[in-house]
């Protein structure tokens, strides 16, 4: 008896135009690879300014809460030295008159909630301080401002104070005299960036921490009638008496 075959035969697979079959295609073209970069070049051009400027808004919000971690501190010492102001050096600097008297970091060390920066060498006055918080502004990248003097934030109080002293010689207790004038100008800068280290400020692109803890843009007369600080002090502010 003959075998019967199959109703539908399976055929074999019928071999390739080149006899095996065709690799799958893992590579990029070159037209594809220029896309891409393209596209990437494209994005990169418009994410790095939105970047950049989140970072300046950072730093500036950082250096923001430095300078009102400073507020408790003048307060604090205002408590324990009859609502005077303390009567140091803007900076530490050798040629402004009476060198000798403390520094903020002397005196504010004391009522704030941090350790003082420390020189990079133990030892060695002539090298730079180490940046710590929040006695310095992390926009301060130069070698004349925190490097030097240990704070990036220059103390306008002791600058009213020393210019009474050259000024007004008459006036026996200019610390007083500079303490009372904060009391009755709340709008006057108490403490700022010593340098322009921000972008965006309405007459200078620095923070400052005013007499009554508020923090802003440095605006030194919001009238926009005065372009620097008085020396001496503007003209109706009598000095007190002295007793």
């Amino acid at each position: 008896m003959a075998p019967t075959r199959p109703a539908n035969p399976v055929s074999p697979p019928a071999p390739s135009r080149a006899g095996v079959s065709s690799p799958r295609r893992l590579a990029f073209t070159l037209i594809e690879l220029l896309v891409v970069i393209a596209i990437i070049s494209v994005l990169l051009g418009i994410l790095l300014p939105s970047l950049g400027k989140v970072r300046e808004v950072a730093q500036r919000t950082k250096c923001m809460a430095n300078l009102r971690s400073f507020g408790p501190a003048f307060e604090m010492y205002k408590k324990d030295y009859k609502d005077l102001l303390p009567r140091v050096l803007p900076f530490y600097s050798s040629e402004l008159p009476n060198s000798n008297d403390p520094s903020m970091l002397d005196i504010l060390t004391a009522y704030l909630d941090a350790p003082p920066p420390r020189r990079s060498v133990e030892g060695d006055a002539t090298s730079p301080y180490i940046p710590v918080d929040p006695y310095f502004c992390p926009m301060d990248k130069g070698t004349d401002a925190g490097a030097t003097t240990g704070i990036s934030y220059e103390y306008w109080a002791g600058v009213l104070m020393i210019a009474r002293e050259i000024f007004q010689p008459t006036d026996r207790f200019p610390q007083r005299t500079v303490s009372r004038f904060f009391e009755n100008r709340p709008d006057f800068p108490l403490l700022a960036d010593a340098k322009q280290w921000h972008k965006g400020g309405p007459q200078y692109s620095q923070n400052a921490l005013y007499s009554d803890g508020r923090v802003d843009w440095l605006v030194i007369d919001p009238t926009g009638e005065q372009a620097r600080p008085p020396v001496p002090l503007p003209p109706g502010t009598p000095p007190l008496p002295p007793g």
